[in-house]
């Protein structure tokens, strides 16, 4: 800091004191938080959602062994709906000699398509019956399709296909025309986006009435 200065009056008599010229630099003020500037409050704010893996894609796994329990009895196809049992069955039990044994026809084939709401199964199954077409499910991640046909051009379909957490297995629905069998499986909302969008709800602002 510099010296102070002294100057004269006029008269040459009295000396006045003038103090050195400084600098000052304010100290910044601290940033205001940036839930402050958009004038949201601390109960607005974003419950924190612990996070889930993303779910298994669809598998198409290789045949069952006869062996394997299921978790419901085979059902025949109905035209809109895929109805379950009440009851626990062995798949190696008592109608397994009935089934045909005879290899699929050449020109079946499964397709699994995936959207955001739910999952497609796509089967074509030439030479086959809605009476002779049946799902099952396996502790709830696995979907097992079985179609039998003793006539000319039949033969034994059986495939399983494996889903994430997010397949509502208990809400499947099929339908047949004769060719193709189409299966839809809902798929379920995470956890996470079912507390988020329920929290995007209660704090969205209510609709400005039209008119106004």
């Amino acid at each position: 800091m510099p010296p102070p200065e002294l100057t004269t009056s006029n008269s040459g008599s009295v000396a006045s004191y003038r103090p050195p010229r400084t600098t000052y630099s304010p100290v910044p003020p601290t940033p205001p938080d940036s839930a402050e500037l958009s004038g949201a409050t601390a109960i607005n704010r974003a419950p924190s959602l612990r996070k889930f893996p993303p779910p298994e894609p669809p598998v198409i796994l290789p045949s069952v062994p006869d062996s394997v329990d299921l978790d419901s009895a085979h059902v025949p196809v109905p035209p809109a709906r895929v109805q379950s049992a009440g009851s626990t069955r062995s798949s190696g039990a008592s109608y397994e000699p009935f089934l045909s044994h005879a290899p699929p026809p050449v020109d079946s084939w499964i397709e699994v398509e995936t959207t955001q709401r739910e999952y497609r199964l796509i089967v074509r199954l030439p030479g086959f019956k809605r009476d002779g077409i049946t799902l099952a499910t396996k502790k709830r991640r696995i979907l097992h399709v079985v179609a039998d046909s003793w006539e000319e051009g039949g033969g034994h379909f059986e495939r399983r296909i494996s889903f994430g957490y997010d397949a509502d297995l208990g809400q499947v629905r099929a339908e047949f025309d004769g060719e193709l069998l189409r299966i839809i499986i809902p798929r379920r909302m995470p956890p996470s986006m079912a507390v988020q969008g329920s929290w995007l709800n209660a704090a969205a602002p209510p609709p400005t009435p039209l008119g106004r």
